[in-house]
């Protein structure tokens, strides 16, 4: 495609990368899938269609909260006995 701007494929949220995995780890190629024009495309491609991805918020339960916060009360008793 043209360059129109400087949006890359691989930054955009209908592109999804493929993997293959190895016998230790995952190899990511430098293709991936667009889910709006539902074809295969390369990572440095320029688009027209081009959308940002949504932010995803970092999700804490209530037993990792309650966890850092004993954390957080033997740090102090810790540090005042020292």
């Amino acid at each position: 495609m043209k360059q129109t701007n400087n949006r890359i494929c691989r930054s955009c949220r209908f592109f999804t990368t493929y993997y293959t995995m190895c016998m230790v780890c995952f190899y990511r190629h430098k293709r991936g899938y667009c889910s709006l024009r539902k074809t295969d495309v390369a990572t440095r491609e320029y688009c027209e269609q081009f959308r940002t991805r949504n932010a995803q918020a970092k999700k804490m339960t209530t037993e990792q909260l309650e966890a850092a916060v004993s954390d957080a009360k033997a740090l102090e008793k810790f540090l005042k006995d020292m």
